[in-house]
């Protein structure tokens, strides 16, 4: 995500467990219950996105293209 400071970066490597890529953006509004279960990958999530991770959820490169 562009125009991250280092310690908002660090938040998101810990709830994502170091996998959500650096050329992923994600605008505000984000709620996932669980996103250590959720990969993401480099996509564009829209504000107010919703998720609901308990089985496990994958948004690949490139899925809202």
């Amino acid at each position: 995500m562009p125009n991250l400071t280092s310690e908002q970066r660090a938040v998101l490597d810990k709830l994502f467990n170091g996998e959500l890529p650096t050329t992923t953006t994600i605008e505000s509004g984000l709620c996932i219950d669980m996103p250590n279960k959720c990969k993401i990958g480099e996509i564009i999530i829209g504000a107010d996105f919703n998720c609901h991770t308990m089985g496990g959820v994958t948004i690949e490169d490139g899925a809202m293209k």
